[in-house]
């Protein structure tokens, strides 16, 4: 999807994001049947609004870590974490390390095997 589909957002006068994507209504809308659409939506706007380029992703931990490879990744992007599940094992999530390409999350307890949401801005 490109910001060009959402002419809306392009408008400089726009200091926020439409109803739609900005408080979870969009979660009604049978366009947007799934959170994962609604956070790709809002990253959209975050590009038309910021200039920046973002992937967004999931992923579930192993035995408190996981690598993850996205060509978007540099070593100075900005990385959001925050899980999606939760289980007595669940630790506090940090990047690790990353490089262009990839990157490695972890958490403080090496018996968590949660799954995270990710987003990546550079």
């Amino acid at each position: 999807m490109s910001a060009s589909n959402y002419p809306e957002l392009l408008d400089s006068n726009t200091t926020t994001l439409p109803d739609n994507i900005s408080d979870g209504s969009a979660l009604d809308n049978p366009d947007h049947a799934t959170l994962h659409n609604t956070l790709s939506d809002a990253v959209i706007a975050l590009e038309a609004k910021l200039g920046t380029t973002s992937e967004i992703g999931n992923a579930t931990l192993v035995s408190g870590s996981v690598t993850i490879t996205d060509g978007a990744v540099n070593s100075t992007s900005t990385i959001f974490l925050t899980y999606t599940t939760s289980s007595a094992y669940m630790g506090t999530l940090y990047v690790y390390s990353q490089t262009n390409g990839s990157f490695i999350v972890k958490s403080n307890n090496s018996s968590d095997n949660n799954k995270f949401n990710w987003i990546v801005i550079n």
